[in-house]
């Protein structure tokens, strides 16, 4: 997320019908304030880290705006000064008021960075991409080009943003989890600690489900149903035994 909004030039593919815009006429430098906190929900980041941010500074001066964007795993809150402000100043107080903020976060949550951002010498450039194939098929490929892109030297990063993620969904019966005498958080473990656990990815509990989400290649839903959970006698239970595996999806939400 951070190098959305600091960019040299910044691709972002979205789904939705965005219109294209080149160089921006923005003059009026900003400040950036970026947390990122790994494997939180995009509602668990605004209430444990984009609130307590904003409320900590709430009462800086010479602000013409501010305003947040709370993603899976990110927090980023966006001040905009005005004209006469004293830049310099203006970014010593937000971070100290970040610092101070700090011990209200997470533990697990890294440390905020505060950075300027002055867009009258940068060009921005945001592209829509759409196709009649599968939404979880365009996401990659889109990921694809933009990989491509952010091997020009001009281009500082490209990000992808929208559009649909794939996600393979584990759905529990809790009679056949007390049954072989499993709990939720075993068959968590199992399958975080099998080899189909791809790099990249999350597992998230959420009630009776578990989550597999990645922006690698998943493996077919077979190698999960085939994930062992524990040996009673001479057989051994899988997670087949115990649930049923969907190949889906989830849409990537954000709160602003």
């Amino acid at each position: 997320m951070l190098v959305i909004i600091l960019p040299i030039v910044a691709g972002t593919f979205a789904y939705r019908s965005l219109p294209k815009e080149g160089e921006p006429e923005i003059s009026a430098p900003v400040a950036i304030v970026v947390t990122l906190y790994p494997g939180a929900s995009p509602s668990e980041i605004e209430s444990l880290v984009t609130n307590p941010i904003e409320a900590a500074l709430s009462d800086l001066k010479d602000v013409e705006e501010m305003r947040s964007n709370s993603a899976e795993g990110v927090s980023v809150v966006v001040i905009d000064f005005q004209a006469e402000a004293d830049l310099e100043r203006s970014l010593q107080k937000v971070r100290e008021k970040v610092t101070d903020a700090r011990k209200d976060l997470p533990d697990d949550a890294e440390d905020p960075e505060v950075n300027e951002i002055s867009f009258s010498d940068i060009p921005i450039m945001i592209a829509s991409v759409v196709g009649d194939i599968d939404p979880v098929r365009l996401r990659r490929l889109t990921e694809d080009v933009a990989d491509e892109i952010e091997l020009m030297p001009e281009v500082l990063e490209a990000e992808v943003a929208g559009g649909l993620i794939r996600e393979i969904q584990i759905y529990l019966d809790p009679d056949r989890l007390s049954q072989y005498g499993l709990t939720i958080l075993d068959v968590y473990q199992a399958v975080k600690q099998s080899d189909i656990n791809v790099p990249g990815g999350q597992v998230n509990m959420e009630g009776r489900r578990l989550l597999l989400r990645t922006l690698t290649e998943i493996k077919k839903v077979d190698d999960y149903n085939r994930v062992p959970l524990i040996h009673q006698g001479d057989r051994v239970v899988f997670l087949k035994d115990v649930a049923t595996v969907i190949d889906g999806h989830s849409e990537d939400v954000t709160y602003s």
